[in-house]
């Protein structure tokens, strides 16, 4: 294994232990609050294929690298729409 497979396994492992720490970024409200969680992993899980496809399937690094980042830059917008969202009803009630 590489320095990266490596890195990415530990990536992986730590998106996991994420999803069971009761501190997150968007709070575990029922549907809401696992939509981070599920995003972290995915991310984490592609990164770990891609990684582990470099030596074999060159189309599959492709897509897995496409997919990585996809979930990446959706888990940002839901969380920004989210934290939006909050500071807006804040707002009005205040």
């Amino acid at each position: 294994m590489n320095r990266k497979q490596i890195t990415s396994i530990i990536l992986l492992i730590g998106a996991i232990v994420y999803d069971f720490i009761p501190a997150d970024l968007i709070p575990d409200i029922p549907v809401i609050g696992w939509i981070d969680d599920f995003f972290v992993t995915s991310s984490a899980l592609f990164n770990c294929i891609q990684q582990f496809s470099d030596d074999g399937n060159e189309i599959l690094e492709k897509v897995m690298k496409w997919l990585k980042w996809t979930c990446f830059l959706l888990a940002v917008l839901i969380i920004l729409v989210f934290l939006l969202l909050t500071a807006t009803i804040i707002s009005i009630f205040k």
